[in-house]
């Protein structure tokens, strides 16, 4: 089986197996952003300073997911940089990535491009190549409902993975319920519990979390401030 990269596998649970996104794409782009940064905190190449800024310091080792393009680039750029908080490298690193990363699936052959149109603009769609879930997507469903359920155990990847969706609030429409009843008999927000034994990769959602708030903000913001418009020019 194909072994994805963190912000691959994020990708392939924002679309479903017809091609249609799930995520609005704009969001996307600042999950996958977050998925860059936990996948290499995850292994050890990035951590935060004490003042609370991404470092990426000496020389970067063998990468355990096989060379990924992707994570290396992202690296060298950050380690190339002065050092800044999270949210600087979220926003900075997700113009276009999810583009970037529908085209290493595309190549992978886990995802196909289909050109059309809706029903005068142009619309791309990625279906996956049979119309049947790619068993990287079913692998990673399957270590989110062990999380889910607490009947295993969760790595800090799967634990990134949770909260990244969380924070894009696309738990429920991936068929994970917000919270679950634990060994306990009580209700848990179950991404963050996970999220809580990893702090090598918790600051990375936790920022992701906080962009996407802010844009989120900056959109409800836009909305009122439109409406006012048009209801004063009326």
């Amino acid at each position: 089986m194909t072994t994805l990269s963190l912000p691959e596998e994020l990708v392939l649970l924002g679309y479903d197996d017809s091609g249609t996104v799930l995520i609005a794409t704009d969001h996307l782009d600042y999950g996958v952003a977050g998925a860059v940064l936990c996948d290499l905190a995850a292994t050890g190449h990035l951590d935060l300073d004490v003042d609370g800024r991404v470092t990426a310091g000496g020389e970067r080792a063998p990468d355990p997911l096989g060379t990924d393009p992707l994570l290396d680039a992202t690296w060298r750029r950050i380690h190339a940089a002065t050092r800044q908080p999270p949210e600087h490298w979220i926003t900075a690193l997700a113009p276009g990535l999810v583009g970037r990363v529908l085209d290493t699936l595309t190549e992978a052959g886990l995802l196909r491009r289909e050109q059309g149109r809706v029903p005068i603009l142009r619309r791309t769609r990625y279906p996956t190549p049979d119309g049947t879930t790619p068993e990287p997507e079913t692998e990673a469903r399957q270590r989110l409902s062990t999380a889910c359920q607490g009947t295993g155990p969760v790595g800090a990847r799967t634990a990134a993975l949770a909260g990244l969706l969380d924070a894009l609030d696309a738990l429920r429409i991936l068929g994970h319920a917000d919270g679950h009843a634990g060994t306990d008999g009580g209700a848990v927000d179950w991404p963050q519990r996970c999220l809580a034994r990893y702090p090598s990769v918790e600051w990375a959602v936790a920022a992701t979390r906080t962009v996407l708030d802010e844009h989120r903000g900056r959109i409800a913001r836009g909305v009122f401030i439109a409406t006012n418009v048009a209801i004063g020019g009326s």
